[in-house]
């Protein structure tokens, strides 16, 4: 099952990433001063990814895409790994 994590790195924010059924990380965060906002981004993260339309998807370079998960105020919510379809 996917999971979403919170973890505090070493510059003491708050991230969270989705981990796939494969173990892959999928997407990753941007830091929060807290915990409570990095819960926030979670829920809108989880209230848009089912939604395309909510989805930026991005060409890194020539070879490989990216999907980006944008908040409230068009803030950064998640932005995933690259991939090599837009289609995965």
């Amino acid at each position: 099952m996917t999971r979403f994590e919170i973890f505090k790195r070493h510059n003491l924010r708050f991230y969270y990433r989705v981990i796939a059924e494969t173990g892959h990380n999928i997407l990753s965060s941007e830091g929060y001063e807290n915990k409570t906002g990095c819960q926030e981004a979670i829920l809108s993260v989880k209230n848009k990814i089912s939604k395309k339309e909510e989805l930026l998807i991005e060409k890194t370079d020539s070879e490989t895409w990216k999907f980006i998960v944008k908040g409230d105020q068009n803030w950064l919510d998640g932005y995933s790994m690259s991939f090599q379809s837009v289609k995965q």
